[in-house]
């Protein structure tokens, strides 16, 4: 899977270009957010809680390789 087919993914899941913690662990089937967090970790939170879906999805490809 490529960084744009995610990227999609992810927007796909939430109506938007970003996303929330809690719904990236229910996008990746997880039933605790905090098992995300490692996908997260360094990027720039916007409005406190959202973060961009292309920044999500390099480092969950990041994380995976």
């Amino acid at each position: 899977m490529t960084k744009t087919e995610l990227t999609a993914e992810l927007k796909r899941h939430t109506g938007s270009a970003f996303i929330t913690r809690t719904e990236l662990a229910k996008v990746m089937g997880y039933s605790c957010p905090k098992r995300v967090d490692r996908f997260l970790e360094g990027l720039d939170r916007i409005g406190g809680t959202r973060y961009f879906c292309g920044d999500v999805a390099e480092n969950i490809l990041k994380y995976r390789s």
